[in-house]
């Protein structure tokens, strides 16, 4: 049990002949000595009370000190006793007393500090995602609070308000996820004790997302349908074939692709979600699309992002964003014109060529290689890599080829 008393520290006199006003703690047959920065005579000290005795000639000056101090080093070690976990260290109490606790960040700043951070290491997409979830959580419910107040109650509140809002479970959980991570940097910082984190107990909850692949007919439709070159959808339609004939390549990934991506009959490039390398072989249609793009004269393969697009890395973000809603209007009107039961975007070409592959009977984890899915042991991915990608290109060729030349799986 940790107790702490006055106690004049007689083994350090002072050339004025006093000795210097110490708080002593105990622990067990540990003692350690924290100063009070005041000094008195042997003579001004009871030794029985353990005080100052009120002949002391500044005792009303410094009797209301040291009761402030003492009520304050109390509070200290109850707080370092709630958040121990083992055996006492009266050296490392000592410390906690005397440590000076920064100033108090509230929970928006610390995330707003993070977000700046983000941008500074040119981690402009993590940034974003950071700005969207924040914005939407603090119009909810105030975010200017004490990391403290952030507990599973507040957490609770939040999830109802923006349920009876209409914002859907997985939309939450992407919000609730940037929240956790700026909560985690916060701990691993010291702005707050791991003692207030409230993910021990609240729990981020996810619904089951169903894919939409559309059937390898209304493929075929899409592929089919005679556009004219003049459309405004005709380059959006283009767009939809090289996302199916490139392995259902991300849409964020295709946008950002260069000329130097191009080699020896490849396209290479790092996806921008995980950083992992991806490589898939160009197919004969996927070389005419490509043909047509490159008369743009931009260093992006499609045109659609400009020199300037791709050097702002702050923006690049936003400006796909953008983009890519424009792609989605433009072939929800294409999906409409060919009859498709599904709303049609950029993901329904990388759900519908992992459903075909699936159906032509090949294996899931060469699928999820395809889509750019780690899988299994790091180490062994790594010496699996180059027969895979055989089996890739394999299995994506075949595809392709069944659905252009209508043959049956």
């Amino acid at each position: 049990m940790i107790t702490i008393k006055l106690a004049l520290d007689k083994r350090r006199v002072k050339d004025n002949g006093t000795f210097p006003l110490v708080f002593r703690l105990f622990e067990n047959s540990l003692t350690r000595n924290i100063p009070t920065g005041y000094s008195i005579l042997v003579t001004d000290w009871d030794e029985k009370t353990h005080t100052v005795k009120k002949s002391f000639v500044d005792y009303d000056e410094l009797a209301p000190r040291i009761r402030d101090q003492h009520v304050k080093y109390l509070g200290k070690i109850i707080e370092f006793e709630r958040l121990s976990t083992g055996i006492i260290n009266i050296q490392e109490l000592k410390e906690f007393i005397l440590s000076k606790r920064k100033g108090k960040i509230n929970f928006r700043d610390f995330w707003l500090q993070e977000i700046d951070s983000l941008k500074k290491n040119n981690r402009h997409g993590g940034a974003r995602v950071n700005q969207q979830a924040l914005d939407v959580l603090h119009k909810v419910k105030n975010l200017d609070v004490p990391f403290e107040k952030v507990d599973y109650a507040f957490l609770k509140v939040l999830e109802t308000q923006l349920i009876c809002r209409g914002t859907k479970i997985n939309s939450i959980g992407v919000y609730f996820r940037s929240l956790r991570a700026i909560y985690n940097q916060a701990i691993n910082t010291n702005v707050v004790e791991f003692s207030f984190y409230p993910f021990k107990k609240y729990k981020i909850k996810k619904a089951a997302t169903l894919p939409h692949p559309i059937s390898k007919e209304e493929m075929q439709k899409y592929f089919q349908l005679d556009l004219c070159s003049n459309s405004y959808l005709y380059e959006s339609w283009l767009i939809g074939k090289l996302i199916f004939l490139l392995g259902g390549i991300n849409v964020a990934d295709l946008f950002r692709i260069t000329d130097d991506s191009i080699k020896s009959g490849r396209v290479v490039y790092f996806r921008a979600k995980t950083k992992k390398l991806y490589s898939v072989k160009i197919l004969p249609a996927t070389n005419e699309i490509l043909q047509y793009f490159k008369i743009k004269g931009t260093k992006s393969i499609l045109g659609i992002l400009s020199n300037e697009d791709l050097k702002n890395k702050a923006k690049l973000p936003y400006i796909i964003q953008q983009k890519n809603h424009l792609l989605n209007n433009h072939l929800k009107k294409i999906g409409a014109m060919i009859g498709c039961k599904e709303k049609l975007r950029g993901y329904t070409f990388r759900y519908t060529i992992a459903n075909l592959c699936k159906q032509m009977g090949y294996d899931v984890q060469l699928i999820a290689e395809l889509l750019g899915h780690s899988y299994g042991n790091r180490v062994t991915g790594i010496y699996l890599e180059a027969y895979d990608r055989v089996l890739i290109d394999d299995m994506n060729e075949k595809v392709n080829f069944h659905l252009l030349f209508n043959l049956t799986s």
